[in-house]
């Protein structure tokens, strides 16, 4: 780890030690990579921790006790894809299952041309729907992805390149 303050290490440390270790595996480069790039390291709740770079969040890991109606404990990753033009089945699911829960509920994403305004650049991500036809959409909040693995490390590293350079254009 790199550039942290002794407040940053102490919560790392105390959340890691929630993990197991097939979790810990999989979320410690990814915590280590984004403190390298500078982002800020928060923990948000007891079991939940994010990161801020120029105030923007790119990425939440929490602990859950009970999710998805199940009662063991569960890693969730919630990634922002703004920046990120093609990623695998994984991560392609977290994106089409929040679009689905959202008009579920009623709420409205917006498609690139009817940005929600909030931000001077359009942060926006791509998607196909059922027909193969590409989607973008407002990329302002962060997607849960279930199920990552050890094997998913690699591009979720990659995604967060490409996501930490976007953030960085549209600052400067």
């Amino acid at each position: 780890m790199t550039k942290t303050t002794l407040k940053q290490k102490e919560i790392f440390a105390e959340f890691v030690k929630l993990l197991s270790e097939t979790e810990a595996n999989l979320c410690v480069p990814v915590i280590d990579y984004l403190l390298e790039l500078g982002y800020t390291l928060h923990r948000t709740k007891e079991k939940k921790i994010e990161f801020r770079k120029f105030g923007y969040n790119i990425l939440k890991i929490e602990q859950h006790s009970v999710l998805y109606g199940k009662a063991t404990p569960k890693l969730v990753v919630s990634f922002r894809f703004s920046a990120c033009e093609s990623y695998s089945k994984v991560f392609q699911e977290a994106i089409s299952r929040k679009t689905v829960a959202m008009l579920k509920s009623g709420g409205e994403y917006k498609s690139l041309e009817k940005c929600c305004g909030f931000c001077k650049v359009p942060r926006r991500y791509k998607y196909y729907d059922e027909h193969g036809n590409a989607i973008y959409r407002c990329g302002i909040s962060v997607h849960d992805i279930r199920d990552l693995t050890i094997d998913d490390l690699p591009e979720l590293l990659d995604l967060i390149k490409e996501q930490d350079e976007y953030f960085v254009m549209v600052k400067n």
